[in-house]
């Protein structure tokens, strides 16, 4: 069995290619589905949940038996999670209104401990609303994913860890697990890492036929605040595409140190990662987050969605990078 979990605005992109990928009959037999996202009005996300209802609609009807070309061929697994949603499964990691301190339970901390802190965030940051994300600030998203053990009993977490141990056990094929989204943003950057060391965790044998891939995203759009929409508001804390190359290097640069540094245990998690970007980056409206933040579709998310394709197919796992992007 695959899974493919998206991070981000950047994952739901890649999410949309591939299901147009799985329409055009070139998915694997079956696929599971899970976003994480705390912007949970994202504009992005609405699209992807349409389309994925759409998606499921015509499997349903066509299902592979249109002829020679097996379109719709592809069914979709969604999960459950604690709240019963249908459709599209996106786990809201912050929960809803609530401050990175409150996460972080900073009232409840020592003295020493909130100087602690206080070395890492701004006093702007612990205040932060994480309605609508983590609005590229990585390191308050990672601090935030560190916490995924701690919902390993609850949907979708213990039903996914179920099903994937069921899979190493039962399935010729074992399992394959695909992670997508930008390394730029939020999100994705913040997510992408944790979640691999959480799924290394989950086996309990056949440790080696759980293979885990990551798709990351560097810089292929940007934005300028100037072009925001009349009454947009401008907010300090939110993301700002010039830093996104600075933080493209900077995953890069933790990544190379995990792959060079493997045999002392640092903990390469994945045995595939795909680098995708393009220096022609596109320009999109500028918006903090929610339901306008709906960026049009580019050639990154389709290469995104043959990357998890390439992989379920059975990719060697050659513990390696794979890079597309501009020859210069």
């Amino acid at each position: 069995m695959t899974t493919l979990i998206c991070a981000g605005g950047s994952g739901t992109r890649i999410l949309e290619a591939v299901l147009h990928l799985c329409a055009a009959g070139l998915g694997p037999d079956e696929l599971r589905v899970l976003v994480i996202d705390p912007d949970a009005a994202n504009g992005n996300g609405d699209r992807a949940k349409k389309l994925l209802a759409q998606y499921i609609e015509c499997q349903k009807v066509f299902g592979g038996e249109m002829g020679p070309v097996p379109y719709f061929r592809t069914k979709l697994d969604l999960l459950e999670t604690e709240d019963g949603q249908a459709g599209l499964k996106v786990w809201n990691p912050v929960g809803t209104n609530r401050k990175f301190e409150a996460i972080l339970n900073f009232e409840g901390l020592s003295k020493e401990n909130q100087d602690l802190i206080h070395l890492f965030f701004t006093d702007a940051e612990l205040k932060m609303d994480m309605d609508i994300g983590f609005r590229g600030h990585p390191s308050i998203g990672a601090a935030t994913m560190s916490l995924l053990s701690l919902y390993k009993d609850q949907k979708p977490w213990k039903q996914l860890a179920d099903k994937i141990r069921g899979e190493l056990t039962e399935s010729k094929d074992g399992s394959r697990v695909v992670l997508a989204g930008s390394v730029f943003g939020g999100t994705g950057a913040s997510a992408i890492h944790p979640l691999a060391r959480f799924l290394r965790a989950i086996p309990e044998a056949n440790h080696d036929r759980l293979k885990i891939a990551a798709v990351a995203l560097v810089p292929y759009f940007h934005f300028r605040p100037s072009s925001a929409a009349e009454g947009v508001a401008k907010d300090e804390l939110a993301a700002k595409s010039e830093w996104f190359a600075l933080a493209a290097r900077s995953a890069a640069q933790f990544y190379q140190y995990l792959r060079a540094n493997v045999d002392e245990g640092s903990g390469w998690e994945f045995d595939s990662m795909y680098w995708l970007g393009d220096d022609s980056s596109m320009e999109v409206n500028y918006h903090i987050g929610g339901q306008h933040q709906e960026n049009p579709a580019h050639l990154v998310d389709l290469l995104g969605g043959v990357a998890c394709l390439d992989f379920f197919a059975g990719a060697p796992s050659l513990k390696c990078c794979y890079y597309a992007g501009p020859r210069q």
